[in-house]
């Protein structure tokens, strides 16, 4: 069974759901390059700067239509240089996560503590 909202409470959701996804889809993206890469290469295909290499390599809930777009844009020398602008500034990062997991903030207190 699913549930459905009212119709006047659709615009405010679909916005929380816009700014939810927006942060986390590059790196969704960027996964599925990574993952598709990784199966060329157990099949001994030679992966270069070109993402046509990939085609046979989609993910299965893409459809091949969109796949194919999707490596088309990746090859632009646009898209490449951004690629390679944004690898670099991850790579300078420092620091963490700034996650605690699944602590209570009476654990995370008690932990402090016993840092200082």
């Amino acid at each position: 069974m699913y549930y459905q909202w009212e119709e006047r409470n659709h615009a405010p959701i679909y916005r929380c759901w816009e700014n939810c996804i927006a942060g986390k889809f590059p790196t969704l993206l960027r996964n599925v390059r990574k993952e598709a890469k990784a199966m060329a290469k157990q099949q001994g295909k030679n992966v270069g700067d070109d993402m046509t290499d990939l085609i046979d390599f989609k993910p299965t809930w893409i459809r091949s239509e969109i796949w194919k777009q999707m490596l088309d844009h990746w090859n632009t020398p646009k898209w490449k240089a951004k690629s390679l602008r944004n690898k670099e500034i991850r790579s300078r990062a420092t620091g963490g996560k700034h996650t605690l997991g699944s602590q209570s903030y009476v654990t995370m207190k008690r932990k402090a503590e016993t840092w200082a």
